[in-house]
């Protein structure tokens, strides 16, 4: 059974709506680009507006074309390999935070609503096929497919949906959801209304970024009927699913994970033809850097990991200068390097410490010297959306290198607080913090302190900091999609799941998060507060230090056809591979 997938949101139509909910469609013959969907217009601001009423999703509307590449005839079959540079921390995806999950295990599982990889803004239907809002925005209403099964042959119903959103809002002790993000922050709670019916009732509304934390690939739709027992997901055979592939027994957590076609998969593309195309996909797990390289070149993996910037600038530059046009560049994809402090003990309790750090750390160096890959020293908080590199570089602590009245001031806070030292944890493998942590200790020997450095791997050093057992953990973190409160969801907020050191904002922080959740973006008046919440962040509360920012820089082969259409995965839909596939029997 394959169901026709044909109904569009806009990102931008939705995000430029102050306080009215747009669901709008878009139409066209499937041999033309989707023309721009017509929106019902929203009301003016006024002291209390009601949420304008979205109306029903026409699904007689076209996708957005696919096929573009080399070869614009999508080919059946073989096998993609393709690498990823840690190891599977946890089966269950739900307790996983790490970017490469999503490469490892993503393609197994479907979201309820799902980011078009042609512009990564766009929100297409994945297991609902419409969904509406009412008229006070209390209320979203999401219409499932029906037949969809998982891959054990059990019916999938409106109850798993609504069971893995409450597990998103109040998950069983023990269990971690860090990519929980805005699900709690703006979801009350998830009813099964019917068969094929969920109902999500919103806190505080109206809550108009509900469809696109239910488009991101971490909030995957899980089996109630595997995940709601003792066992759990603990082994490739329980990862059962609704996506266009099915997990295999033979997949090891050190080594690889294997994946081969769904039949009973439910999208098909815009002209009928069954997805996914491919046979299968092959994701090997390859930590040395050298070798990761070697296999690029050999075509033993046709593309490099596409979500952490795990290849070697000069490397790819070679490559690219070997191969040519064989080789396609894409994945222009920052994260945050980041400081986590824990603000439950000392020393990082008390801000004086914090900010020790802060204006004793030089960035410049981090970022070009001690490490050899491309880095961006972009160093607000919220990455390209906040306050921009020109205003930021000239704040106190922020000079690259850091100049001398600033180490003179981190070194004055040291004595009169009495901090001597400090341990940060680091995962010295992950490219983009292997060469910083060193620098960062020279960094803080510079103003009398004993930085020590403790190097875990990536998933014991995310438990270390559930547990709260850390002073300092130098990490990455991306956004799940692109917009600030993405970050604010994940990262600055109590409930957020990269809040490791359990920081609370204070109060004129918050009351600035509130004035601006539901503004445009982007629009001048929401930067404007964004800035102030900065400013605060800097001078009041540093929850976090950025260090800088390092790009993706994911390669493949030309043969790989249709995968990262824009450039930019942030929203890690590519990582279901379903419309893409390999010309010249090159996958086998």
């Amino acid at each position: 059974m394959h169901l026709k997938m044909r109904s569009t949101l806009l990102l931008g139509l939705l995000l430029a709506l102050t306080l009215g909910l747009v669901v709008a469609a878009c139409g066209g013959d499937d041999e033309e680009e989707p023309a721009a969907p017509a929106a019902t217009a929203a009301p003016a601001a006024t002291a209390a507006p009601a949420a304008a009423k979205a109306p029903e999703v026409d699904n007689s509307s076209n996708q957005p074309k696919v096929g573009l590449g080399k070869n614009d005839t999508p080919v059946a079959g073989g096998i993609l390999r393709n690498a990823t540079y840690a190891p599977v921390n946890n089966w269950d995806i739900m307790q996983t935070s790490s970017g490469n999950m999503t490469a490892l295990l993503q393609r197994n599982y479907s979201t309820i609503l799902q980011f078009s990889p042609e512009d990564d803004k766009t929100l297409l239907p994945d297991l609902a096929k419409t969904w509406s809002v009412n008229d006070d925005g209390s209320v979203w209403t999401f219409e499932f497919f029906e037949g969809i099964v998982w891959s054990d042959g059990t019916p999938f119903t409106a109850e798993d949906a609504a069971f893995t959103l409450n597990r998103f809002i109040d998950p069983p002790t023990g269990y971690a959801v860090p990519r929980a993000a805005g699900i709690p922050l703006y979801i009350e709670r998830a009813e099964a209304t019917g068969p094929t019916t969920l109902s999500i009732i919103v806190k505080d509304p109206p809550q108009p970024l509900v469809p696109f934390e239910l488009g991101s690939g971490w909030h995957s739709i899980m089996p109630k009927h595997i995940l709601d027992t003792e066992q759990g997901i603990d082994s490739p055979e329980r990862m059962i699913g609704t996506g266009p592939f099915i997990m295999q027994a033979d997949s090891n957590k050190d080594n690889f994970t294997n994946s081969i076609r769904n039949p009973n998969y439910h999208r098909t593309d815009a002209d009928g033809a069954e997805l996914p195309y491919l046979d299968g996909v092959k994701t090997f797990i390859i930590t040395d850097l050298l070798a990761f390289d070697a296999a690029f070149r050999t075509k033993q993996i046709a593309m490099t990991d596409p979500v952490m910037a795990r290849y070697n600038v000069a490397l790819m530059n070679s490559v690219i200068e070997d191969f040519g046009d064989e080789v396609i560049k894409g994945s222009a994809y920052t994260g945050l390097m980041h400081l986590s402090y824990n603000h439950t003990r000392a020393p990082f309790n008390d801000f004086r410490a914090r900010r020790v750090v802060q204006l004793a750390m030089d960035r410049m160096q981090i970022a070009q010297l001690g490490q050899k890959h491309p880095t961006d020293t972009r160093i607000g908080w919220y990455d390209y959306m906040g306050t921009p590199i020109e205003e930021v570089s000239q704040w106190e602590g922020y000079g690259m290198p850091a100049n001398k009245e600033d180490l003179a001031t981190a070194r004055a806070l040291a004595e009169e607080i009495g901090l001597e030292e400090f341990e940060f944890i680091t995962p010295g493998a992950v490219v983009g913090i292997d060469g910083g942590a060193p620098i960062l200790a020279q960094n803080m020997a510079k103003v009398g302190i004993k930085a020590i450095i403790k190097t875990m791997d990536w998933g014991s050093m995310l438990t270390a900091g559930a547990s709260g057992d850390f002073d300092v953990l130098y990490m990455a973190t991306s956004p799940l999609y692109i917009h600030p409160d993405s970050y604010n969801s994940l990262v600055y907020l109590p409930s957020g799941g990269r809040n490791m050191g359990k920081w609370v904002p204070p109060a004129t922080w918050m009351d600035l998060y509130n004035s601006q959740r539901l503004l445009p973006y982007p629009s001048a008046e929401r930067l404007a507060i964004t800035k102030k919440m900065e400013i605060i962040m800097r001078d009041e509360w540093l929850p976090i230090s950025i260090v800088n920012m390092i790009p993706a820089m994911q390669v493949h082969w030309d043969f790989v056809q249709n995968y990262n259409l824009v450039g930019v995965p942030p929203n890690y839909d590519n990582e279901k591979w379903e419309q893409v596939w390999c010309t010249g029997g090159k996958c086998e």
